[in-house]
C-alpha cells in the first residue's frame, strides 16, 4: 500500500469504508465521508490558492501534510461512531478541542488549522460508573507499527494533568484491524532510536490482530489503571501538574514558578540522558556489525598498505 498522504482522497474514502462495511451502515459511512472530502477539497482550493500552513509542515509540504491531518480525522471521526455503539460505556466524545476538525484563513494570510496542536488524546470515554478513559488513535498503513517516545510523553502527561488513565489504539489500515495498550505497557519497554523516523526514538507496539468490528465489544473497562499514577512515567507529570495547576502561598508566587521551571528543566534533563545512552548503544551496535562482518577494519593503516602491496601488480 502507498503511503496515506501519496493518496487522493478517494482512495482513502475506499480503504476506510472496505474495512468498516460490516459495521456502519453505507448512509452513516457516506454521510462522514463527504462531510470530509469537502474540507479536503477546501484544503486544496488554499493551498492551490497559494496559502502557506501556519507554524510550516516540518518539511513535507504543504500537501503530505494537509492530507495526513484530514485523514486523520476522517479515521478520528469513524472509530469515534463505532466505539459509541459499545454498550458497556456510557459515552465517548472528541477530548479538547480535537473535535474542531477545521482550519482557516488567518488576519496573517496562513492556513490556521484548529487543534492540531493539541497534545490531550483524541477520545474521552465515559463509564457507566464515574471511571474515564483517554484514548490515543494511531495507524499504520504499511505494517509499521511503532509508538514515539513523545506520544507516550504526551499520554503520561494527560493522564496526570486530567488524572484520567490513558491508553493507545493502533489501527491496521490494510487488515482492519487494532490492539490497544495502556501506559503501563511502556514502563518496562526499551525505546530504540528508530531510523526511519529520522532517528527519533520509538517504542515497537504489538501488530494489530483483532477485528475492527470487535471494537464493539471491546471491554475498554479493563485499561483503567488507576495504579499508573504510582509510576515515575506519569508520577513526574503528577509533580508538574502541581506546581503548574495550584495558586501560590501568599508571597511564594516567584519561588513558585521558578521551581515549576525547575520541575521541567529535570524532566528535559532526564530525557537528555535517556537520549545520550539510547544514541550511543546505536552507535557501538553500528560499529560492532561493521566490525563482525569485516574484521580486518581492526588492522592498522600500515597493515593493510602492506596487504594492499602483495594485491597490487603496480602501482600509481
Amino acid at each position: 500500500m502507498k503511503r496515506l498522504d501519496e493518496m487522493e482522497f478517494t482512495e482513502i474514502s475506499n480503504i476506510y469504508k472496505n474495512f468498516t462495511k460490516d459495521i456502519l451502515t453505507i448512509s452513516l459511512f457516506d454521510k462522514i465521508s463527504k462531510d470530509y472530502e469537502e474540507k479536503y477539497l477546501k484544503f486544496m482550493k488554499f493551498i492551490d490558492d497559494g496559502y502557506k500552513l501556519k507554524g510550516g509542515t516540518l518539511g513535507r509540504g504543504e500537501l503530505k501534510y494537509s492530507r495526513n491531518i484530514i485523514y486523520g480525522w476522517f479515521l478520528e471521526k469513524i472509530i469515534l461512531e463505532i466505539i459509541s455503539q459499545n454498550s458497556m460505556i456510557r459515552n465517548i466524545d472528541f477530548s479538547g478541542d480535537d473535535g474542531n476538525h477545521n482550519f482557516f484563513i488567518n488576519k496573517d494570510g496562513k492556513i490556521e488549522i484548529m487543534g492540531v496542536k493539541s497534545t490531550i488524546p483524541d477520545f474521552l470515554i465515559e463509564f457507566h460508573d464515574v471511571k474515564k478513559l483517554l484514548i490515543e488513535l494511531k495507524s499504520a498503513a504499511r505494517e509499521l507499527f511503532t509508538i514515539k517516545k513523545g506520544n507516550v510523553k504526551s499520554l503520561s502527561k494527560s493522564a496526570a494533568f486530567e488524572k484520567i488513565p490513558t491508553s493507545i489504539i493502533m489501527i491496521d489500515l490494510v487488515n482492519g484491524t487494532f490492539e490497544i495498550k495502556n501506559l503501563k505497557y511502556f514502563i518496562n519497554l526499551q525505546p530504540f532510536v528508530n531510523h526511519a523516523m529520522e532517528g527519533q526514538l520509538c517504542y515497537d507496539f504489538p501488530r494489530p490482530t483483532k477485528n475492527i468490528k470487535d471494537l464493539i465489544s471491546e471491554d475498554f473497562y479493563q485499561y483503567v489503571d488507576d495504579d499508573i499514577f504510582d509510576f515515575e512515567i506519569v508520577k513526574k507529570y503528577l509533580v508538574l501538574a502541581k506546581s503548574s495547576l495550584n495558586k501560590p502561598k501568599k508571597g511564594k508566587a516567584q519561588e513558585l514558578k521558578k521551581y515549576t521551571t525547575i520541575i521541567n528543566k529535570k524532566i528535559r534533563v532526564e530525557e537528555l540522558d535517556e537520549e545520550l545512552i539510547l544514541s550511543q548503544e546505536d552507535y557501538i551496535n553500528k560499529i560492532s556489525k561493521i566490525k563482525t562482518q569485516y574484521p580486518d577494519v581492526e588492522k592498522s593503516w600500515n597493515e593493510l598498505d602492506k596487504k594492499l602491496d602483495s594485491l597490487l601488480e603496480f602501482q600509481r
